[in-house]
């Protein structure tokens, strides 16, 4: 992921996407995490390889474009 496009957030308030993902491990609907490192300008994320694709393939796999802010609620939840 590019740095760049992140919203810069204060220290106190910054939970990093390997933090979040160790989280949820619990659950079976949330990839394995297995390490996240950076660079200067990149953060890296190693998880478990799971055939099939991400959800943005398996979207475009069922011709969806777009959907609404509740559909994405459904989806995360």
């Amino acid at each position: 992921m590019d740095k760049r496009n992140y919203d810069i957030l204060s220290i106190v308030n910054r939970v990093s996407e390997g933090q979040a993902m160790t989280r949820c491990q619990a659950s079976r609907n949330v990839v394995k995490f297995i390490e996240e490192f950076s660079t200067a300008d990149k953060v890296y994320l190693v998880t478990k390889f799971y055939e099939g694709g991400d959800l943005v393939s398996y979207l475009d796999r069922l011709g969806v474009k777009q959907f609404s802010e509740d559909d994405a609620r459904q989806i995360v939840a």
